[in-house]
């Protein structure tokens, strides 16, 4: 008997890169079908839609393809494909179909990707609104920086808390979770690190080369690497042995923040 989640729908994100892929999703699909009475629904994104993944999927599963040229899938460029129907007002379309550019009231631009993106100019109609959205540094984008170029948008979309619409990396329940009294239980009274870009604009190598002169860190990452897992799953496996987790931003840019704040922000 399958056990009823017909309240809960599963949205999964795919690229074919290869067979092995294809088996995955496969398998996934027809387990998620097997056991549960659910919904499905997948995204594929790719050059080009040939049809195989569509052909293979059981039909009880909504498919719908998307044209990205990119050859990184970017996970964040397709988060409004998870947004909850109750969470959109009643009045409001999200979509990622660029038929209705020239109609839409506003557009979301994905400043990282936006060269890839755009394979002609694009005219403004009147009143439509642009927004500029980035959860990357500047200094490692520095046209973002650029007045000519940010001037086209009428809205900032980041996660500096001075921008028109604040998105942060954090979820707003984690400031409850934060809230909450550390549980040490039996972990280890000491901190881990898993940082491994070589990106150090921020001259976090120096810091952290320091830090570890001074308190018990294990590196788990490619930078100063100290430390391995035989049976390593990732940041779940190192929260439950360790006290302490840090990373640090690669870059560093600083944020002039309105004077009626009253503060600086780096």
């Amino acid at each position: 008997m399958k056990i009823n989640l017909t309240d809960l729908t599963f949205l999964i994100l795919v690229r074919l890169d290869s067979i092995q892929r294809l088996e995955n999703i496969k398998m996934v699909t027809d387990s998620l079908l097997k056991y549960f009475d659910t919904n499905i629904y997948v995204l594929e994104a790719d050059v080009y839609n040939n049809d195989i993944l569509k052909n293979q999927l059981n039909r009880k599963i909504r498919y719908q393809f998307m044209e990205d040229k990119d050859p990184i899938l970017h996970k964040t460029r397709y988060e409004p494909f998870s947004i909850e129907p109750d969470e959109v007002p009643g009045d409001c379309i999200i979509t990622t179909d660029r038929r209705y550019l020239s109609t839409t009231d506003a557009v979301v631009f994905h400043m990282p990707t936006l060269h890839r993106d755009l394979e002609d100019d694009l005219d403004k109609p009147e009143g439509q609104i642009w927004v500029a959205w980035s959860l990357e540094c500047e200094e490692n984008y520095p046209f973002l920086k650029d007045p000519e170029l940010m001037e086209l948008f009428d809205l900032r979309m980041s996660y500096h808390s001075d921008a028109d619409i604040v998105y942060p990396y954090y979820e707003y329940d984690f400031l409850t979770e934060l809230s909450r009294p550390a549980c040490f239980n039996k972990k280890q009274n000491k901190t881990c690190m898993p940082v491994s870009s070589p990106f150090n604009k921020s001259n976090r190598r120096e810091y952290l080369w320091e830090l570890m002169q001074y308190t018990p860190i294990d590196s788990y990452g490619k930078l100063f690497n100290t430390k391995k897992l035989i049976d390593d799953k990732g940041r779940e496996t190192k929260m439950e042995l360790y006290a302490g987790y840090i990373q640090m931003e690669k870059s560093a840019f600083v944020t002039i923040i309105p004077e009626k704040n009253d503060r600086t922000k780096k």
